[in-house]
């Protein structure tokens, strides 16, 4: 019996964690062949159809989400019409909750693993395998010629240490995210997550994570996810994690972990704040600054705690923060939003996330969900459409919001130019007005490259604040900009000329070890063209570009004006 666990992964980028833990569990503890096949959600499906089926499966098992389920089920049916002995296996937590309603709906499913695969997927791949009944596996649901039956709920859990290292030396992730976790559940009881439906956290043991980590940061990944839903609910045990990806990540591959930040102490901050710069991403889940609000969904947080926390690791500029908002959720009309917004904003994380409440299958909210007057799509990803604060043109607006906010401040490349903007207006007045003005000139309708961006945002700024930003707009444009020509309406000269001063800049000792460390070897014709230099007010300035993906060191502007004078 050949069995294939299939894998429809978001992004190119993302690596599926649950796919890899299954097989592996399966294989080493009833020595069954297993294999999985990882595709992503934006392959031709006659692909993904021609790679599933190159395995000759007998049995296919799917991961599901709420981005992959809609695939998930096309390639079902199609495979189950073309050959109805093939077995076909749901699994994950878009498929965990309403088990008997979706077989019910979707004929061609033969079997749903509800909760935690190991357990009840090893015993059904042993139990067809050998030709046993089904009847008694826990955690399963299943068909009985013509009724569905649910089995009852599993309640025993395997020990994480029983799982493997879920990834192969051989295998390249090189441009991709590795995910892994050290615990499984969350102390928290959040009612728009998941993680609330289950009590309790268990977690891998140290050992085992320090062995795991030393083969992790050997892989050529971009980055590695934690999805452990709160990394820090254990203090020490965070912080010893920490501390041995420090000491072991000479590679310096970035680590993105979900932190609490209510309950991180004066220890904590200090020692995130001595941490190795740009090592560290922390993606902290604010959701609303609202009191009303976050009682609604159960989160014990202080809104003003919060922010004084975030704030001091902000300000420390040695880890990466994305502070969480989400609307839709109880009690946050717009103008509550546009006040939270505004909260968030003036935190000055490296990355604010907007996202919209997606009502999931087995959480609270859901099932309260008549009590706050929330209506959503009934099929994936089951998003917000209005509540009884805000409506569905709000909702609209909010995500025009988002677009803007993504493109324009998450990315750094204009953070000078909204600095001075803020001067004058507010974070969501600027924003708001900022979509308004894209929509009334058809700006959504098509894409735009990041150089045009600038003549769009110098545009809205002239129209409706006239404000001379040139200045803050020529730094942001030289800092991001490497190799395109500088608008006229930024900068008349021909940069060109100042050729010779790039050299001579470079024959600077001081100058090149300081700004060129890396490249010292490099031959100053090559590096004339990772900076650029212009002369205005009768000094000149040094945009020396550095890494791209690191926000606090992306790029300098240094005053030279001294060094080519010889002073």
């Amino acid at each position: 019996m050949n069995t294939l666990l299939v894998a429809i992964n978001s992004k190119f980028s993302h690596s599926n964690l649950a796919v890899r833990y299954l097989s592996n569990y399966i294989r080493r503890n009833s020595q069954i062949n297993i294999s999985f096949l990882e595709l992503t959600i934006n392959q031709n499906i006659d692909h993904m159809l021609a790679k599933v089926l190159e395995n000759k499966p007998d049995v296919i098992g799917f991961s599901c989400y709420i981005w992959n389920i809609e695939l998930v089920l096309q390639l079902s049916e199609i495979i189950k019409v073309d050959n109805s002995n093939i077995s076909i296996i749901l699994g994950g937590p878009e498929v965990s909750f309403e088990s008997l309603q979706t077989m019910e709906k979707y004929p061609f499913i033969d079997f749903i693993i509800r909760g935690e695969g190991e357990l009840p997927l090893n015993n059904l791949i042993v139990a067809l395998y050998r030709q046993e009944s089904v009847e008694k596996i826990p955690g399963l649901t299943h068909r009985v010629n013509n009724t569905v039956e649910v089995n009852d709920d599993q309640k025993l859990s395997i020990a994480l240490d029983e799982l493997s290292y879920p990834y192969l030396e051989s295998e390249d992730f090189s441009n991709q995210y590795i995910y892994y976790e050290t615990t499984r559940g969350c102390p928290f009881n959040c009612s728009f997550c998941l993680s609330s439906s289950k009590q309790g956290v268990r977690k891998l043991s140290l050992e085992r994570i320090r062995e795991d980590l030393r083969k992790i940061v050997r892989t050529k990944a971009n980055a590695i996810k934690l999805v452990d839903r709160t990394f820090n609910f254990d203090k020490k045990r965070a912080m010893e994690i920490m501390s041995y990806i420090v000491e072991i990540n000479q590679n310096n591959i970035k680590f993105h972990m979900e932190l609490t930040a209510e309950i991180l102490d004066d220890e904590f901050i200090e020692f995130i704040n001595q941490l190795p710069i740009d090592m560290f991403q922390f993606e902290i889940g604010v959701q609303s600054t609202n009191s009303k609000t976050l009682a609604a969904v159960n989160r014990r947080s202080d809104y003003r705690t919060l922010a004084a926390i975030a704030s001091r690791i902000i300000k420390g500029k040695n880890a990466h923060v994305h502070l969480d908002l989400i609307a839709g959720l109880p009690y946050q009309s717009y103008d509550n939003f546009r006040k939270s917004f505004n909260d968030i904003y003036n935190l000055k994380a490296e990355k604010l996330q907007l996202g919209f409440l997606k009502v999931l299958k087995g959480t609270s909210i859901r099932a309260n969900a008549d009590l706050y007057g929330i209506r959503y799509l009934d099929k994936a990803p089951y998003e917000v459409i209005r509540t009884n604060d805000i409506n569905l043109s709000e909702l609209l607006l909010l995500k025009k919001i988002e677009s803007l906010v993504s493109v324009y401040y998450d990315e750094h490349y204009f953070i000078n130019t909204l600095d001075a903007v803020m001067e004058f207006t507010s974070p969501f007045d600027f924003f708001e007005d900022f979509a308004m003005y894209w929509t009334k000139h058809l700006l959504f309708d098509s894409y735009h490259k990041r150089s045009i961006l600038f003549d769009l945002l110098y545009g809205f700024i002239q129209e409706k604040y006239q404000l001379d930003v040139r200045g803050s707009l020529l730094d942001d444009f030289l800092l991001s900009e490497k190799n395109i020509e500088v608008p006229k309406y930024l900068y008349e000269k021909e940069e060109k000329q100042y050729t010779h001063l790039k050299h001579d800049l470079l024959a600077i000792p001081s100058f090149k070890s300081t700004y060129f460390e890396k490249q010292i070897d490099v031959p100053n014709k090559k590096l004339v063209n990772d900076f650029r230099l212009i002369e205005k007010d009768n000094e000149y300035h040094a945009y020396i570009y550095g890494d791209k993906n690191n926000i606090f060191d992306r790029s300098k502007k240094i005053n030279v004006t001294k060094l080519l004078q010889g002073d």
